[in-house]
């Protein structure tokens, strides 16, 4: 009885490194994601600025052409 206990203590001790192991990779993995997931914000921010100035700027252009025509 004593050596299936052992061997049992030695396979769950096994298995929680195991999952361990596997939360350390989730783990990093979620936080390389929300590294990701900031650039991206960033960028689109970004972006939304740059459509906003180029809209000003053909808004802008469209007026000159009704003024000149």
């Amino acid at each position: 009885v004593t050596a299936s206990i052992s061997g049992n203590v030695t396979e769950v001790s096994a298995a929680a490194k195991d999952v361990s192991k596997v939360m350390e990779v989730v783990s990093m993995t979620a936080s390389e994601s929300n590294g990701v997931v900031k650039e991206i914000s960033a960028s689109s921010s970004y972006m939304a600025g740059e459509a906003d100035r180029l809209r000003q700027q053909i808004g802008g252009f469209m007026e000159k052409i009704r003024a000149t025509g």
